[in-house]
């Protein structure tokens, strides 16, 4: 069982693009389980997230905690309302 990891997907490909709603909508489904059994929740970043050097990622620990806070009180609204049916 993994328990995070990457995915790199690329915008150029039609298959990338195609995808990206069916992941991000797996993906909002499983931060609810995970927020209902109160587990730090997966996160959609973009490539400079990788790119920081320790002591910028280090300087910005304290706003990327703020940042958790909000992203796990949105994810918390948008579990609590129904997902239209397509």
């Amino acid at each position: 069982r993994y328990r995070g990891g990457i995915l790199l997907l690329h915008d150029r490909h039609r298959v990338s693009v195609d995808a990206t709603e069916l992941l991000l909508a797996r993906l909002h489904r499983k931060n609810c389980r995970r927020l209902r059994r109160q587990e730090p929740l997966f996160r959609v970043v973009g490539l400079d997230s990788f790119l920081l050097s320790p002591a910028e990622s280090q300087a910005l620990e304290p706003r990327r905690a703020a940042d958790r806070a909000r992203y796990r009180r949105h994810v918390a609204e948008r579990c609590e309302k129904p997902r239209p049916a397509k």
